[in-house]
């Protein structure tokens, strides 16, 4: 299936540095946001962003790790989700707990958006596990901007202990969410990972959310793949890394054999594997938020590792206690260790 071919991408000063984070991202007024939506032209995204207008998409908030700090462990049990905007914030916070993560990775969380009652969902999701938290927007989202207390639409990922170091890594852009993005779903901004630094000497870890374009093809996620883990090999300096979120592996391919996608190729080539870190089947549901692909058979969540060892991978179903659909994402889970 032909998807949307690379739109131009943010040029990042400093991509690969560590990033010390804020306290908040800067937010955009109502007023600027709604200027920003137009003109709706390459030319004018572009230069949005180099004038600043929009300087949370280089920054990472912060919300304070609790005291007093032990040290990590040297095994960590990792869960990575996609909480689809989190519009069912108690549940959401109820799986977290029962879940028992050290370390949990997270994609599709809102701040300030009309369509979850204006929360931060980051800051709810970190204080229902008992842990801080560091997180980035994908997106500032345009569409009803006015209605929108700040329009965030973010990546994050929350702890017990805090991390020794953090990186924010935007990815190359294959699709439009700009001029005429699917669904009418204007947004600056794009795909980005998030990966900080565990532990010291042979405890180190780097782990890293990561949110893979849905509206593409297998070459335009293996490309952004690529590049993240160029990147990632540059800030973990040899530490063993555990990759963790939505790969959207598959999406587009009616037959959802996530395996034939390109993007695990690359992750081979690059010395990555995935069997014991996941537990085999689906991850995906039928939502109770409108979605425009909904299914539940395929898998698009993975963890992928290089140089840990990964334990008792499972697959939790993101669920209310009636049953009912809190995301159109399982939670994953694995304990891993450096190797």
């Amino acid at each position: 299936m032909t998807r949307q071919r690379p739109f131009s991408r943010i040029s990042e000063p400093q991509l690969n540095a560590p990033t010390p984070p804020v306290p908040g991202l800067t937010p955009v007024p109502r007023d600027c946001r709604a200027r920003l939506a137009e003109p709706a032209t390459p030319t004018a995204r572009l230069r949005h962003l180099a004038e600043g207008r929009v300087p949370a998409l280089r920054q990472i908030g912060l919300h304070p790790f609790p005291t007093p700090q032990a040290p990590p462990a040297r095994a960590l049990r990792v869960g990575a989700w996609n909480v689809q905007q989190c519009h069912f914030g108690p549940d959401s916070a109820a799986l977290l707990r029962g879940a028992a993560l050290d370390v949990t990775l997270l994609t599709e969380l809102d701040i300030g958006m009309g369509r979850t009652g204006q929360r931060d969902t980051v800051a709810e999701l970190a204080a229902a596990q008992g842990h801080g938290a560091i997180y980035a927007p994908e997106f500032l989202e345009l569409r009803n901007a006015p209605e929108n207390d700040l329009g965030w639409h973010c990546n994050a990922i929350t702890a017990r202990t805090p991390p020794r170091e953090v990186v924010l890594i935007r990815l190359p852009d294959m699709a439009d969410w700009f001029i005429a993005p699917r669904r009418g779903q204007r947004r600056l901004g794009g795909r980005m990972a998030l990966a900080a630094r565990f532990g010291q000497g042979a405890d180190a870890l780097v782990v890293c959310a990561v949110h893979l374009e849905s509206d593409t093809d297998g070459a335009g996620r293996a490309a952004q793949l690529a590049y993240l883990l160029d990147r990632l090999d540059r800030f973990a300096a040899g530490d063993p890394v555990l990759i963790g979120g939505d790969l959207n592996a598959g999406a587009g391919d009616g037959a959802r054999d996530t395996l034939t996608d390109p993007l695990f190729s690359e992750a081979l080539r690059q010395g990555y594997h995935w069997n014991t870190l996941n537990a085999p089947g689906p991850t995906s549901r039928i939502s109770r938020v409108t979605n425009a692909r909904q299914q539940n058979t395929a898998r698009y969540d993975w963890f992928l590792g290089r140089g840990v060892q990964g334990t008792a991978p499972a697959t939790l179903a993101a669920t209310d206690t009636g049953g009912q659909a809190i995301s159109d994402h399982d939670l994953i889970a694995v304990t891993v260790q450096p190797a």
